[in-house]
């Protein structure tokens, strides 16, 4: 599958907020009624911190993933990346709009991973990682997305099928698993 195209889909079905409010809640061990994710159509904005007091901090930057990535492999040190800085004064709007949850449900499928545990964002990952191959390989629908992840989630849940335990060997057994049982739902969406 080729990456570029694959994020781009993310990007459209919102899977990408939807794996951040995972990551946010896992990686930095924030609680998920604490997360929102909101769509920002500048894409400078790419977080923000609400504190009690009522101030809030962004971070900033142009949309490159250089920009991670170089911070990831420099940490605890900042590299200069040679990225273009963001022109404050040529800004001419900021906006934020809700996420409609009804035409881009992956959000209610991150909230409902973490709710299960058991393994469920592993499986909310491997079942989009298939569902977009199946529609990048003209399989499936773009709208067959959501439905073959929901299908998905709904059979691990009713079934009880959950991570026996965290090691490396029981968690890529266990995406291989429900990579499985996606493949198997999808003589349920084919055009």
């Amino acid at each position: 599958m080729e990456n570029g195209k694959k994020i781009s889909i993310d990007s459209s079905t919102l899977m990408n907020k939807a794996l951040e409010i995972i990551e946010a809640k896992y990686l930095f061990g924030i609680e998920k009624d604490k997360i929102e994710a909101i769509i920002h159509p500048e894409g400078l904005v790419h977080s923000f911190v609400e504190f009690v007091d009522g101030t809030t901090l962004a971070s900033m930057a142009k949309p490159d993933m250089k920009i991670p990535i170089s911070y990831g492999l420099g940490f605890p040190k900042i590299i200069n990346n040679k990225i273009n800085k963001v022109d404050l004064q040529k800004l001419a709007n900021l906006s934020f709009e809700k996420i409609d949850r009804k035409k881009f449900p992956s959000i209610d499928f991150a909230y409902y991973a973490i709710n299960q545990g058991r393994g469920m964002p592993i499986v909310l990952n491997a079942a989009n990682e298939l569902a977009v191959d199946y529609f990048m390989k003209e399989k499936i629908k773009f709208t067959d997305i959501f439905r073959l992840i929901s299908s998905t989630l709904s059979y691990v849940d009713k079934n009880n099928i959950k991570l026996k335990s965290v090691s490396l060997d029981s968690i890529l057994n266990f995406y291989d698993e429900i990579k499985e049982i996606t493949s198997k739902n999808l003589k349920n969406f084919i055009k």
